[in-house]
């Protein structure tokens, strides 16, 4: 019998990471959110934030949100990332995987808008 513990984290530093316990021991791998690209930043410019991360239903895929207004889906036992969803026009507060289809998720922003994306086809 193998067991594992999992969770996902993200934060103000600008990276998101992945933690796993196996075996008596805790490892991690960074999801590469990549840095504002300083010659295209603007006045307002900020430093990268995650300021969401969340499991699809069944633990496969990691959702993130920054405030570069993008989500993106990461494989979660790899770190490759899958899809960049656009749409929002502010900083996503609410991710949320759907309680029984594992291909959808809820995304809301400041901007308004309720999103449904789909995990797999983006």
């Amino acid at each position: 019998f193998f067991f594992s513990y999992r969770f996902v984290c993200g934060g103000r530093d600008g990276f998101a990471r992945v933690w796993n316990y196996e075996v008596g021991h805790w490892s991690n791998f960074v999801l590469p959110m990549k840095h504002c690209d300083e010659s295209q930043a603007g006045p307002k410019s900020q430093k990268l934030r995650v300021t969401m991360v969340a499991w699809d239903l069944h633990d496969e895929n990691v959702i993130t949100a920054s405030n570069d207004l993008m989500l993106k889906v990461w494989h979660s036992r790899t770190g490759q990332l899958l899809h960049v969803l656009q749409g929002h026009e502010d900083e996503v507060y609410v991710l949320e995987a759907h309680p029984v289809d594992p291909r959808v998720f809820l995304s809301a922003g400041h901007d308004g808008l309720v999103a449904l994306w789909n995990v797999q086809t983006g």
